[in-house]
């Protein structure tokens, strides 16, 4: 029997999607190369690679057929946030699109404001974890990318140790080393 390989794959840029630099071009071809391997390359297990991205404005939903899915809260001390998820395909690939208030505020990919990225990119890596719960699929692993999806990692840690994502483990892929994320 063919086990499954369950990866969770975020980033803050895809190509076709939405690309700024090099990492929407990494982000948009390695989950599919990923996917693609065949089972005797990642011993004897099929890939399940499911991409994670926030619902930029510049994303065209009617273009890539994006769909809304559910909505669901994230809790936060200051009370819950709704998170609106989105669906598509990329060659069989599940690509998820998540948007709320966070989100929703800045017009852009990356701001000029470093506070406002860092709470954009802080609930998105949140609700990116708490998406597989709502889908009821387990990752075994989390790929973070660059410093928007780096508190995923942290977050992952803090879960384990309450008894959430057992034996999970992620990788964190630095793209950009001048980009670091605000002070």
């Amino acid at each position: 029997m063919t086990e499954t390989l369950n990866v969770l794959f975020i980033a803050a840029e895809a190509e076709p999607f939405v690309k700024v630099g090099g990492l929407g071009d990494v982000a948009g071809a390695l989950p599919r190369a990923l996917r693609g391997l065949p089972p005797e390359v990642v011993e004897g297990s099929v890939v399940d690679v499911r991409l994670v991205l926030p619902l930029h404005s510049a994303v065209k939903a009617d273009t890539y057929g994006i769909r809304p899915l559910m909505v669901f809260p994230l809790p936060r001390p200051t009370g819950d946030v709704q998170v609106q998820v989105f669906e598509a395909a990329l060659d069989g690939m599940p690509v998820y699109f998540l948007s709320g208030d966070p989100i929703n505020s800045s017009g852009s990919v990356y701001s000029s404001d470093s506070a406002l990225d860092a709470e954009k990119y802080t609930f998105f890596s949140l609700a990116a974890l708490a998406l597989t719960k709502e889908l009821d699929w387990k990752p075994n692993v989390v790929h973070a990318n660059d410093w928007h999806t780096a508190v995923a990692c942290y977050a992952l840690l803090l879960k384990r140790w309450e008894g959430e994502f057992s034996g999970v483990t992620s990788v964190l892929t630095v793209h950009n080393m001048p980009f670091m994320g605000p002070d």
